[in-house]
């Protein structure tokens, strides 16, 4: 069987934590610049020492690196955000448990553009280390149920430390997350900050007319959408090499097949040909 070539991913993708499937290598290698442009070094000190008072323990910062982060590194205007109480009721949702869900600040942008933020109150973040262990699930299920209930594509969930950009779908959901211990490297930003400058830089996010979606929401869709299209070849492809390896084993198959017992040991033969077919298909994509 032959190796299958990996498709090339940028180191600033690789640098990042995820779970399921949110952008295909194909797509980002399409999509996305290798590097941004260098960041000025007034804002490098200025995220800097945001990171530094977070990582310290001064929780009153988290607001003030999600504002650097945002506004000067990332380029949202700083008046298309609503945050905190401003936050309008029509952006909540109630969940199954009856509690209400809304962003912690939003960003509204032309024709329609969105991302919200989601922050667990100060109560809930001593509870957790990280985002999506322990105590800390409760809070990525919650965004994915907002997701989900309000119909928006992409959400971003932070607890200061870790910043955790989210997609979900009806009956799956994927993510990618930064650490802000790994955003500086001997005092130099690291990939994942070009990683955070390139996928959630300000121009991904606009949208260029009321009927399209942002540049980010059309790559994950155009990644989910190429997934389910290798899930129904992939498929395909199994059902053929299991009748192909049948039929070049008819022979000494034959000699297996009795009158009496023909339905139940077809039906046997069968399963353990796609047996043989699924492991290989493991082992292949392991390789």
């Amino acid at each position: 069987m032959p190796v299958a070539m990996r498709e090339p991913q940028p180191n600033w993708w690789i640098s990042l934590k995820h779970g399921g499937m949110l952008i295909s290598p194909r797509k980002l290698m399409e999509f996305f610049d290798e590097r941004p442009p260098d960041m000025q070094s007034y804002l490098i000190d200025h995220l800097r020492r945001d990171v530094l008072s977070v990582l310290d323990g001064d929780e009153s910062k988290i607001a003030s690196l999600l504002d650097t982060v945002f506004e000067q590194a990332l380029g949202y205007p700083k008046v298309q955000w609503t945050k905190g109480s401003a936050v309008d009721t029509r952006w909540s949702c109630t969940s199954i448990t009856g509690d209400i869900i809304k962003p912690h600040r939003i960003w509204q942008g032309m024709h329609g553009a969105v991302l919200p933020v989601f922050v667990p109150d100060a109560a809930a973040r001593k509870q957790f280390a990280r985002l999506g262990i322990g105590n800390g699930r409760r809070a990525v299920a919650r965004v994915i149920e907002w997701l989900r209930l309000s119909g928006q594509k992409i959400a971003v969930l932070t607890n200061g430390q870790q910043l955790r950009l989210m997609h979900a779908g009806s009956d799956y959901d994927a993510w990618c997350e930064w650490d802000i211990e790994l955003w500086f490297q001997e005092g130099s930003p690291a990939p994942q900050i070009d990683a955070l400058r390139i996928l959630l830089d300000h121009a991904c996010l606009q949208k260029p007319d009321a009927e399209q979606p942002c540049m980010l929401i059309s790559v994950i869709e155009e990644s989910r959408k190429g997934q389910a299209e290798l899930s129904s070849a992939l498929g395909e492809n199994v059902r053929l090499a299991v009748e192909s390896l049948i039929e070049a084993s008819a022979s000494a198959l034959n000699e297996l097949d009795s009158a009496q017992q023909k339905d139940d040991m077809r039906r046997a033969i069968y399963i353990a040909a796609t047996r043989i077919i699924m492991r290989m298909v493991v082992i292949l994509f392991a390789e």
